[in-house]
């Protein structure tokens, strides 16, 4: 598939190494960082395996694979699943829409993947109430995004692939290719993958570093919560950089901290009760950092404080939240720092 996609290689000896070392990287990046997690998931990807024997996935003729719920108090649920599923108490029936036993399959591969982070979500008929309103998030890009229509687009850093499926849904991308370590946000997304069954949507379960593999790829490259999550934001930004076409478009979100000062909080341990937090910068450090890794046209469309509304625990994520991270004020963390804001920002490769 990729041999296609490295427009900057004609020479097809050079294209064919640079697929090579691609497939390397994936498979040393596997042999040395996912061999314990696939193990802890042992029993969720069975759980997957069986239902990918069930008539579930059987798309029933005139049906909706995936789909966004407008018409609910919740507006802007990403609906996976057959629209003649969930829609009341009765089992699913014989005809293409799978059995009762399915059914019990489903509800506990469900359980076994809590917590459940990215959404909201509606899997065939069941609301998942994630912790965070990934919705909300969309809904502020896209009023910003540049059209993916034809485009091969990135999504750093994608978890499940939410993201991935908000774009196929309301643009035209030739193909999106989702990047992420985490095996279980992996195994959610080939549920996802295997009810909407799109040739446009690939995952590579790979961590950030193995961007300049995809040297001159991507028209677009969403890198959506990744950055204070590295210990060489600078380095990744190259990387981005590289793996990008002349004149390509990057969608920042990066956690940060209030402020116009030129600086960035580097935690001593902990941010937020969050663990693996490097560089929390301001606003103003962010474009810096954009600035001298060569990307123009900055332009910063969103910068608010984090809410807890929008990151919460659910009983679907029965987790330590940003309500329990922060002090009574709302204003600094339980460590003693300033809270979290986010940032969007446009921006083009140089």
């Amino acid at each position: 598939m990729y041999m296609n996609m490295f427009i900057n290689e004609k020479d097809a000896v050079k294209k064919k190494a640079a697929v090579q070392c691609l497939l390397k990287y994936r498979e040393e990046f596997f042999q040395k960082n996912l061999k314990r997690a696939a193990n802890n998931y042992e029993t969720a990807a069975q759980l997957l395996h069986d239902l990918s024997k069930t008539a579930i996935f059987h798309n029933k003729e005139g049906t909706s694979r995936f789909w966004i719920d407008t018409n609910s108090n919740n507006s802007g649920i990403l609906c996976i699943g057959s629209s003649s599923i969930g829609r009341d108490s009765s089992p699913m029936d014989e005809n293409g829409n799978g059995t009762h036993q399915d059914l019990v399959v489903l509800n506990e591969f469900l359980t076994q993947m809590k917590p459940w982070k990215k959404g909201p979500l509606q899997i065939f008929g069941t609301y998942i109430d994630t912790e965070w309103r990934s919705d909300w998030k969309w809904d502020r890009l896209k009023k910003h995004v540049d059209s993916l229509d034809g485009h091969v687009v990135a999504d750093l850093g994608c978890a499940n692939g939410y993201f991935m499926l908000r774009m196929l849904h309301d643009f035209q991308p030739k193909l999106i290719v989702g990047i992420d370590p985490n095996y279980k946000a992996w195994l959610e997304f080939l549920f996802f993958q295997r009810v909407v069954q799109s040739d446009a949507l690939v995952f590579e379960l790979m961590d950030g570093e193995c961007m300049d593999k995809f040297v001159c790829m991507y028209d677009t490259v969403f890198c959506l919560g990744v950055l204070y999550h590295t210990p060489d934001p600078i380095g990744m930004l190259r990387k981005i950089w590289l793996s990008m076409k002349p004149n390509g478009q990057l969608i920042v979100d990066c956690q940060g901290i209030p402020g116009n000062d030129a600086l960035a909080l580097f935690p001593k341990d902990k941010y937020a009760n969050a663990k693996g937090m490097w560089f929390l910068p301001t606003v103003t450090t962010l474009k810096h950092w954009l600035a001298r890794c060569n990307f123009v046209k900055i332009h910063v469309f969103y910068s608010e404080p984090l809410s807890i509304e929008e990151q919460r625990a659910t009983e679907w994520a029965r987790v330590k939240s940003l309500n329990e991270a922060l002090d009574d004020s709302q204003t600094t963390t339980v460590e003693g720092y300033p809270a979290p804001s986010r940032f969007y920002v446009k921006c083009y490769r140089g």
